[in-house]
This record gives C-alpha cells, sequence and structure tokens, in this order.
C-alpha cells in the first residue's frame, strides 16, 4: 500500500515497539493497514465516528487479510477504547485541533487516555492550542515534523507523557518545537505564508473605522514574532 506524504511521514515516526495502536478517525484504515503489514506495530484500532467510515475500514481490513489483527470500532473518539486494550500508540490526524484537544480532554474525563501510550497527532489548523493542551497535561513534544501535501504544509507532533511539565516558549507554542536558529525549509516556508497574511490583515485593521487599537496592537504582534523568526533564519 502506498501512503499520501503525510501518511508516510506519521507512519514514519511511529516506535518501531509499538504492540497496539489505536487510530481515531481512520480514513479508511490506511495507517494502520500499513503499520501492521510493514511490521511497524502488532495489532491496531480503527475508530470510526459513523456508519459509513465504518464500513469503509471494515472493507478494507478484509480485503488486506488483516480480520486477525486489526478491529474496526464505531464510537465518538477515545469512548471505544476497553480497559483491555494494550494500546502504546494513539494517532490522531487530520482534523481540526480544536477537535482533537476535545477527543483528548473527553478521553481524560471517560479514563480512556492511556498514560504509557504515546501520541501521534496531525491537525489541519489550531497547531497552537494543540501545543498548549500537550504541555498543560505534562506532555513531552518528543518530536515536531512538516510535511507537505498537495500544496499545503502539516504539522505533526510525537508527544509522550512525562512525570513533570515541561517550560516551553510562547514561541515554541505558537510557531512549532524546532530549532528557530536552525529551522527547516518547510517551516519558513510556512512562517513566511503567515507573515504575508498578518501584514494583509494589519493593514485591513488599520485602515477601518472605530476603535481598532487592542486589535492592531495584537496582530502588530503577530507580524513581529513573525518577521523576528524570519530574519532570524536569514542569520
Amino acid at each position: 500500500m502506498e501512503l499520501s506524504n503525510r501518511l508516510q511521514v506519521i507512519a514514519d515516526l511511529v516506535p518501531l515497539d509499538t504492540a497496539c495502536l489505536a487510530d481515531i478517525g481512520s480514513d479508511h484504515a490506511y495507517l494502520p493497514i500499513y503499520l501492521i503489514q510493514n511490521n511497524r506495530v502488532g495489532k491496531a484500532i480503527a475508530g470510526e465516528v459513523a456508519p459509513g467510515p465504518l464500513q469503509n475500514s471494515q472493507k478494507e481490513v478484509a480485503q488486506a487479510g488483516l480480520s486477525q489483527v486489526m478491529e474496526v470500532r464505531m464510537g465518538d473518539g477515545l469512548s471505544i477504547l476497553q480497559d483491555e486494550d494494550p494500546v502504546d500508540l494513539i494517532t490522531i490526524c487530520g482534523m481540526g485541533g480544536n477537535l482533537i484537544t476535545r477527543i483528548l480532554d473527553q478521553g481524560l474525563d471517560l479514563g480512556k487516555l492511556p498514560a504509557q501510550a504515546k501520541l501521534i497527532l496531525q491537525a489541519n489548523n489550531g497547531e497552537p492550542g494543540l501545543r498548549k493542551w500537550l504541555v498543560d497535561h505534562h506532555y513531552e513534544i518528543d518530536c515536531e515534523l512538516l510535511v507537505k501535501d498537495k500544496g499545503i504544509i502539516y504539522s505533526i507532533i510525537l508527544a509522550s507523557k512525562a512525570q513533570e511539565a515541561f517550560n516551553y516558549s510562547q514561541i515554541d507554542l505558537e510557531y512549532g518545537f524546532f530549532d528557530h536558529t536552525k529551522p527547516p525549509q518547510l517551516a519558513i516556508e510556512k512562517w513566511q505564508k503567515e507573515f504575508d497574511k498578518w501584514s494583509k490583515i494589519l493593514a485591513q485593521v488599520q485602515q477601518s473605522k472605530g476603535d481598532q487599537a487592542d486589535r492592531v496592537k495584537e496582530v502588530k504582534e503577530k507580524v513581529k514574532q513573525l518577521e523576528e523568526l524570519l530574519n532570524h533564519d536569514q542569520h
């Protein structure tokens, strides 16, 4: 099975000794099928929230001949997990950051977010809120990678539960856990797009009528941060 660029980078981040993967919002179960076929995980559970996607994933698993080592379950988020499931990796990818944090919060409330499970998360938007959730809940961000797929740059995070909270800067939380003195090329490209976007917003806010002082200050700060990140790279 051949994966998209985005799913391939996610697959490559999976720890080699993973016993049981839970893939939430599995989308045809492409990722867990690939991981089992390539001996990256021993077993897998794919979660789908609706009957249509459930049937699609079940069909793919059956066609791959993996029904003995992979189960597709229907349910909301991490509610599909049972106490006896030996899950040591959870992947939640391809949805908004707010939805991912809601799934994680719900999992915590239900006692369905095992402390031993590493997390691989890929949000289509809202990454700062997702990073903040991880830090607030004592997860260490082991790695953050960027991938470009069909012209869109995605951020992929690998995190694991830590004993204590880590101190991360506001810049890390907002723009990613990279070496800002030597950022990856895709980070520079992403920041440049953000800089262009916020520069346009600043011009619009400054021209609009009414008291926009607070909004101007907020947007100016964004533009300044991005300018510093981009200039830092050129030194």
